[in-house]
């Protein structure tokens, strides 16, 4: 039985210079409002504001990165690696064994839309 992403990324630490590839994520590059938005924000903007952060989110080289460092700590408020805290919560369920087999599958999705 495949493992869910819960057993294999919570409570893993994760060590600084794992983290070498923020330099290089698109959303360094923008409003950082667009990917985490506050308590309080009107829920339509809150919903604009993560459909483009998805947006940037589907050109970026280190989108992989950022899901998975999203996932080792679920704490994190906001979209990472194209990703709303709400849907990593949900997939955090789910019994993909990688990222890469999830970021597949959405691909494959995107196409056939």
């Amino acid at each position: 039985m495949a493992e869910s992403f819960e057993s294999n990324y919570v409570n893993r630490s994760v060590q600084p210079e794992s983290l070498s590839w923020q330099s290089d994520a698109l959303c360094a590059q923008t409003d950082p409002d667009l990917f985490v938005s506050g308590d309080g924000v009107d829920p339509e903007i809150k919903k604009q504001r993560i459909i483009e952060a998805k947006k940037i989110c589907g050109y970026c080289e280190v989108a992989k990165d950022c899901l998975h460092y999203a996932l080792e700590n679920p704490d994190n408020k906001g979209v990472y690696g194209g990703l709303s805290d709400r849907e990593r919560r949900k997939l955090l369920k789910k019994p993909y064994k990688t990222a890469s087999t999830f970021l597949a599958i959405q691909a494959l999705n995107r196409q056939l839309e």
